[in-house]
């Protein structure tokens, strides 16, 4: 084994393990020496910001979409180039533009320490870590700026999602694609290496997706039947299927409800995944 294999296998491990604890031992942050070391949570007051955000539109994370526009309240792995703020760890108290992000966007998605964009043109950007290829750019090499991800020019994305140290894009035409860590199954892909570009989910290929969430080491997809499918860590039964084994490397539909839910004829039509567990919306027809 080469020096370089080594590294990318002790990178994998690292990020699993800390997917593995993620919500049991708190928040996670980045010390000086740039290692991951995770935390107690802490608890402080919570106070509104006094300009009044009449415009807002999406809120993810430490994000605040408004004309268009970022906001952030974190550290300059999050867009805001290099340097570091007053606090401890390097956070902001207060929202400050992502000045490098010069296109209107629409939506906004947080990972464990990188951020995605969509903008209204249907194009994605991203920036932060990406020691597991969470930017997909092909390297591992981390983005202190926002830049559109280089293989999905004239692709155009209607939905993202960040989980942990994974992403996922939903294009126009209803396709799923999936990079990042993949050590939990979490891409979908029949595999548990890591990804290092967007690649589409073979196995939702004969489907029309119209949503898609992720947790942390965890990924779904709706269809526009209103089917849901799930993959990923099932360690914590977080995908809602019985007997499925802790690592679910392909999608699999979850056919949670019976007659005796006395729901009657429904479909998922929405879906939120968390460290080990998730919930979903279900529409029902009479």
């Amino acid at each position: 084994m080469t020096v370089k294999e080594r590294e990318t296998e002790s990178t994998e491990e690292n990020a699993k393990e800390r997917e593995d604890n993620a919500g049991e031992r708190g928040t996670m942050r980045n010390d000086e020496d740039g290692t991951m070391d995770e935390t107690q949570t802490q608890s402080h007051d919570l106070r509104s910001i006094e300009e009044p955000f009449d415009s807002v539109k999406n809120v993810e994370g430490s994000v605040v979409v408004r004309y268009g526009e970022i906001e952030k309240m974190k550290e300059a792995r999050l867009g805001l180039g290099p340097g570091r703020g007053p606090n401890e760890g390097g956070g902001l108290s207060v929202p400050s533009k992502v000045k490098a992000l010069t296109v209107p966007v629409a939506s906004v998605s947080c990972g464990g320490f990188f951020t995605m964009a969509l903008t209204q043109e249907g194009q994605l950007w991203n920036w932060g870590a990406n020691s597991n290829y969470e930017l997909g750019r092909g390297d591992n090499l981390g983005g202190w700026e926002p830049i559109p991800v280089p293989s999905l020019e004239g692709v155009r994305i209607t939905q993202i999602a960040c989980g942990g140290y994974h992403s996922l894009a939903l294009t126009e035409e209803g396709k799923v694609l999936s990079w990042g860590h993949g050590g939990h199954g979490q891409l979908g892909n029949a595999s548990l290496r890591n990804q290092q570009v967007p690649t589409e989910i073979e196995a939702l290929a004969d489907k029309k997706i119209v949503f898609i969430a992720c947790g942390g080491s965890s990924s779904a997809a709706i269809t526009d039947g209103g089917e849901l499918w799930m993959w990923g860590n099932a360690k914590d039964f977080q995908l809602g299927v019985p007997g499925l084994p802790e690592i679910q490397t392909c999608p699999v539909q979850v056919n949670f409800l019976t007659e005796e839910d006395e729901l009657g004829p429904h479909k998922v039509i929405s879906v939120s995944i968390g460290a080990s567990h998730a919930l979903c919306l279900v529409s029902r027809s009479h």
